[in-house]
């Protein structure tokens, strides 16, 4: 008789290509020159360079070093930053999927800095890490699902230009610590592995799924219960979530002062541990 194999089916392998760049670090030539005729500021054009590797990315992050304020009063460059809101709304026109946001410049606005920040980029659907807005929030560890792989993002600074945290508030803005580091690559990957378990479906969605996005998600978590999908039916599964609009788009809402609306294309989950 042929041997039978009775080992676990290997779990299919994932691969996907994450860009990350470095600072966003609008000096006042770089604002100038993005200054519209209506007195705004459109910094699409500036950046349509690097739409293109940005935009094929499963996973783009970029490193906001500057503060965004919550309107043009009060703009500054140069050495304490105040930079226009727009900027946000371009880095997810481009591509972007998330920014870390701690930097050397993120207390140059202070508390009222941090919070126009993040409420910027949570208008943009931006993920972001490194800076907080209530302690809660700085608890949260801020994760992406590209296509099925669970990507946690962390970020730390040196140091704050100079200026010092106000007392009992040091979870602003995240500064380096090996303990915090360590603890919280720890807390990333407690969070990503509660994520990754399969839950039950709603009772809403007994009678089938309300939208493609949640068919091909029934989908797929059905064939990771029976085993690795053929060859052939994998590539199209992918072919179907990249074609479908919202699809790799569905930003969990953040538990903070503000919900995040939906990203790009990389689902922002942020998970508290």
């Amino acid at each position: 008789p042929l041997a039978t194999s009775t080992s676990s089916p290997t779990p299919a392998q994932r691969e996907i290509t994450v860009a990350v760049t470095g600072d966003i670090l609008p000096h006042a030539p770089v604002v100038a020159a993005a200054r519209t005729t209506q007195g705004s500021y459109d910094f699409v054009p500036l950046l349509r360079g690097i739409a293109g590797p940005i935009g094929d990315a499963d996973l783009a992050l970029c490193h906001l070093e500057v503060p965004l304020a919550r309107d043009h009063r009060g703009l500054s460059s140069y050495p304490v930053f105040n930079a226009p809101p727009e900027i946000a709304a371009a880095l997810a026109e481009v591509g972007y999927d998330g920014c870390s946001v701690a930097s050397n410049h993120s207390f140059d606005k202070g508390v009222d800095g941090v919070r126009a920040t993040l409420d910027a980029l949570d208008d943009a659907g931006l993920g972001h890490a490194g800076t907080a807005r209530t302690r809660r929030e700085s608890r949260h560890i801020q994760t992406y699902d590209v296509d099925g792989a669970e990507v946690a993002h962390l970020s730390y600074t040196y140091g704050l230009n100079g200026f010092v945290l106000p007392k009992g508030r040091t979870w602003l803005v995240n500064t380096i610590a090996v303990r915090r580091i360590r603890r919280d690559a720890r807390r990333a990957r407690r969070a990503l592995l509660a994520h990754r378990a399969p839950a039950p479906p709603p009772a809403a969605e007994a009678e089938g799924p309300a939208d493609l996005p949640s068919a091909i998600a029934l989908i797929e978590r059905a064939a990771a219960e029976a085993g690795p999908l053929r060859d052939d039916a994998s590539p199209a599964l992918a072919r179907l979530r990249r074609s479908t609009p919202g699809a790799r788009a569905r930003a969990a809402p953040r538990p903070s002062p503000q919900s995040a609306p939906t990203g790009s294309r990389a689902a922002a989950h942020p998970q508290r541990i």
